[in-house]
């Protein structure tokens, strides 16, 4: 069981229009939620979106989901997004079953928007971390090709969310210790 940081940088929302531009994981204890590894991001504009896609199916294994677990925030975009780019561009399809229901995962949206006071709005990766930067600055970055940008927004990103995951980690716990069945 391997848990694996996962985010991803796009052009847009709509994975039929615009393009994958990074994908970024980096493997993790799972009792701690620290980084056992490096962070790797794959960028398309130092190879292309087909190669990048390639490169980040040698890490996740359809055959073992066990393999490669996803944890990050809203991972249901990152997973569709992915779903749709590798169908378009390497006529793979990864079936929705697998994904969706076969492929574990944490996922800490629900969680943060819990600790909003159960509130949507407001309840972002950005609102949770205290991040100045926005996702929305990466498709300026990426027309002027100031790439340099974008991955320092993906560190500072990676850093701010795997503080909070392993701020969760240790919190969670102690809440569950503290619960009682009646109120």
């Amino acid at each position: 069981m391997t848990e694996y940081y996962l985010d991803i940088e796009t052009l847009g929302v709509n994975p039929e229009r615009n393009k994958l531009i990074t994908i970024q994981y980096q493997q993790l204890d799972t009792k701690t939620g620290k980084p056992t590894g490096p962070l790797t991001i794959l960028k398309e504009w130092e190879s292309s979106e087909k190669e990048m896609l390639r490169d980040f199916l040698d890490i996740i294994n359809p055959d073992n989901a066990w393999d490669f677990i996803p944890v990050g925030y809203n991972l249901r975009f990152e997973l569709y997004f992915l779903q749709a780019r590798l169908r378009k561009i390497l006529k793979l399809d990864l079936s929705d079953e697998w994904l969706y229901y076969d492929l574990p995962r944490i996922d800490v949206k629900s969680t943060i928007v819990m600790m909003n006071k159960g509130q949507f709005k407001g309840s972002s990766l950005e609102w949770f971390t205290k991040s100045e930067l926005h996702d929305s600055q990466v498709s300026i970055w990426y027309a002027r090709k100031e790439y340099h940008m974008i991955e320092e927004y993906i560190k500072d990103a990676a850093n701010r969310f795997l503080h909070a995951y392993q701020y969760l980690k240790i919190q969670l716990p102690i809440l569950h210790e503290g619960y009682s069945p009646s109120i």
